[in-house]
């Protein structure tokens, strides 16, 4: 992840902007507007923006900072190989727990 330093007032991305990063808030405070509407606010720890790389869209929303702010940004490349990775472990782990199943088994 790299790090991506805004100043207070500094737009993180805009609505209707295509997705390129998934954020997690490591100092200060964003909003997040839809519509021109207050619908989040984000802190330290905080995360974001996974919903327009899931399904390659555009952002619902403006990320805006209200203070100076540090964010850690994935890219969707790096983003999409973590995610592809959870899900075969999840994959993975149900699989042998229907194999545990005698009912089941049989249909693997």
């Amino acid at each position: 992840m790299k790090i991506n330093t805004l100043e207070k007032d500094e737009i993180l991305f805009e609505q209707l902007s295509m997705g390129t990063n998934f954020y997690v808030v490591k100092e200060g405070t964003l909003s997040f507007f839809m519509n021109d509407q207050l619908k989040k606010t984000f802190v330290r720890g905080d995360s974001f923006g996974e919903l327009a790389l899931l399904h390659s869209g555009p952002r619902s929303g403006s990320v805006v900072a209200q203070s100076n702010c540090a964010v850690f940004c994935l890219d969707r490349k790096d983003f999409k190989l973590i995610i592809d990775s959870i899900n075969n472990a999840e994959f993975s782990e149900n699989k042998i727990f229907i194999n545990s199943i005698p009912l089941l088994s049989k249909f693997d």
